[in-house]
């Protein structure tokens, strides 16, 4: 893979200069191999900007416009299942389908020499909302508002098209950057890929695709642990309501900082759902504020039956728009007179990492700095009074949860998405006593990320917390000193335990 040492722009190996600027291109060794790739004869793959289960979202750059689009790549090994191509191709049809300014724009589709099946749709500049909530912190009262407002439209629009999202939470929701709003950013609905439809869609689509956008036998949990319904848990026939129940467990969090229903693992946090009523967000440590009203409307939306929820998403708003005045009075007398403030979000979305500074004479530092600082050793940490746990996990839901039972040991934690973002954040702060690691990350997995720490100097206790099965990747981890390891499925309680019999803590003791 060959990369512009100006713009960071990745291309073939057999390109040697940049299409953007012109500059000569390096080798790079490793890395992504579709980083690249021009896909379709028309989009050429620049970087990662995310990954799921799924496949990979690139950023991708127009080869005869100056323009650039997100291009999602479904894996190679889910290429393979019949259900996964039908979830993807469902994601297309609802996508374009609804056409509505807070969804995300679907522009192409198709399938690949080199890629497979992919989706091309509008790049957007800025950040999901659970990538802010992780933050621990709690959304302006104002920014909580918008984003209902927005969202709900998105979802509305998609619920008269008999469309049910299905898979509604914090990750879905795309905050782009937008001066023109009072707020500063405006919303996109993202992920329609387990979408059921209700009715048939019109539009000249063949009787397959209709047959693909009914099927639900998708997977063996549709939607996110965190914000799924109960009847999609039990197996039962879906409508508008299931993202009621959906968008009310993610106002929950937006106004208490807590998710939902949290537990030591997956499996029970879905029994929790289905069968345990849910604590009113009031009595949420510090969600006092919170007043019978906002309660009533939040508790309403998380009934376990349907027909006793909010009978539509416009239902939910009305009620929201009802209660309003009081809300934000309310929010403001708990948070702003008080140090309480410092609770609160920023929704700020300048990426220090994009600078493009390069002026170093004047002491300033030049663009794409914190790719060399990886290599960096790492110096000895500060003595703690309490260590800080590292934990590291692309799948949001086992991250927050682990960070939660880190706590819950008596430890701090610090919170990552993948190795890349850790190792940003181990060159601005003192390293971790010790790390909770997932194995499989995309852009760096667990080994090579932990190879790099140990190159740098750093020898502190890490526990792997995987599902991964196996057991030439458990090997090779094993390999790698301190190391110890705990099942996601079936363990994930057992990761404060896991840092103890490793030494964690004893000195503080």
């Amino acid at each position: 893979m060959m990369e512009c040492p100006r713009c960071g722009g990745k291309y073939a190996d057999n390109i040697r200069y940049c299409g953007v600027d012109g500059a000569p291109l390096r080798q790079v060794r490793g890395g992504d191999p579709l980083l690249g790739s021009v896909v379709a004869g028309t989009y050429r793959l620049q970087s990662a900007l995310g990954s799921g289960g799924y496949g990979v979202v690139y950023k991708a750059s127009h080869e005869r416009l100056p323009s650039f689009v997100a291009v999602k790549v479904l894996s190679r090994l889910r290429a393979k299942d019949e259900v996964a191509v039908a979830r993807f191709k469902r994601e297309v049809e609802a996508e374009a389908v609804v056409s509505h300014p807070h969804v995300v724009k679907v522009l192409d589709y198709g399938h690949d020499a080199t890629v497979g099946y992919f989706i091309v749709m509008e790049h957007l500049e800025g950040q999901d909302l659970g990538t802010k909530l992780e933050e621990g912190k709690l959304p302006h009262i104002l920014d909580t508002f918008s984003i209902l407002d927005q969202a709900g439209g998105a979802l509305s629009a998609a619920h008269d098209l008999g469309i049910v999202h299905r898979d509604v939470k914090a990750d879905n929701i795309f905050l782009v950057a937008d001066a023109s709003e009072p707020q500063g950013f405006s919303v996109k609905l993202l992920d329609f890929g387990v979408a059921k439809l209700t009715r048939p869609v019109t539009g000249g689509n063949s009787e397959t695709s209709r047959k693909d956008l009914h099927s639900t036998e998708a997977t063996p949990m549709l939607g996110s642990p965190c914000t799924v319904s109960p009847e999609i848990l039990r197996g039962q026939s879906v409508d508008a309501r299931a993202d009621v129940y959906s968008f009310g467990a993610m106002l929950y969090e937006m106004l208490t900082g807590q998710i939902l229903f949290a537990a030591r693992n997956v499996e029970s946090m879905l029994e929790r759902i289905v069968y345990e009523a849910p604590t009113p967000p009031s009595r949420v440590v510090g969600a006092d504020w919170i007043g019978a009203e906002l309660d009533a409307l939040v508790l309403s939306m998380l009934e376990k039956k349907p027909e006793h929820r909010p009978r539509s998403i416009d239902a939910v708003l009305r009620g929201v728009d009802r209660i309003r005045p009081d809300v934000e009075r309310a929010w403001a007398a708990h948070f702003l007179p008080t140090s309480q403030a410092n609770k609160l979000i920023e929704f700020g979305f300048k990426d220090r990492a994009e600078a493009t500074v390069t002026n170093t004479q004047a002491g300033q530092v030049p663009a794409h700095t914190h790719v060399y600082a990886d290599h960096k050793p790492i110096t000895k940490p500060p003595t703690r009074a309490t260590p800080l746990v590292l934990v590291v996990d692309d799948d949001r839901s086992v991250r927050m949860i682990t960070r939660q039972l880190v706590i819950a040991a008596g430890f701090d934690a610090e919170a990552m998405e993948g190795g890349r973002e850790a190792l940003a954040w181990i060159g601005e702060n003192a390293p971790p006593d010790a790390m909770v690691l997932d194995l499989l990350m995309p852009g760096l997995d667990g080994i090579r990320f932990l190879q790099k720490l140990r190159a740098r100097g750093w020898l502190g206790p890490v526990v792997v917390c995987s599902g991964v099965g196996s057991a030439v990747l458990r090997a090779e981890a094993e390999r790698i000193p301190g190391v110890s390891f705990v099942d996601k499925v079936g363990e994930l309680h057992r990761v404060g335990e896991a840092l103890r019999a490793m030494g964690v803590g004893a000195a503080s003791a």
